[in-house]
């Protein structure tokens, strides 16, 4: 989970960014999908879903999204956190 506050600096730029990330990390083996949430006082949370460790550590090496994470923390987040952890999804369907 990334949790953040975004500085107010360079909306377009990030916008346009977080979108490519988006489409980066869609074409990656191993994504399973993405959530992501802003208040309107500039609070996020992103969470990204990713089939295994080893998937979520390419998405991580990846050079486009590392230098978008740069310009994260230089430019756009005032504050931020980043969680990792694994769950393991179950589901039960109605009629089992």
């Amino acid at each position: 989970m990334f949790a953040n506050v975004r500085s107010g600096s360079g909306d377009d730029d990030y916008l346009a960014t977080a979108a490519r990330m988006e489409e980066l990390a869609r074409g990656m083996d191993g994504f399973e999908g993405v959530d992501s949430v802003r208040s309107p006082d500039g609070t996020g949370i992103t969470v990204s879903y990713w089939r295994d460790p080893e998937a979520a550590a390419a998405w991580r090496a990846h050079g486009e999204h590392a230098s978008a994470r740069r310009r994260g923390m230089d430019e756009w987040y005032a504050a931020y956190t980043l969680d990792v952890g694994w769950t393991v999804q179950t589901s039960r369907h109605p009629d089992d």
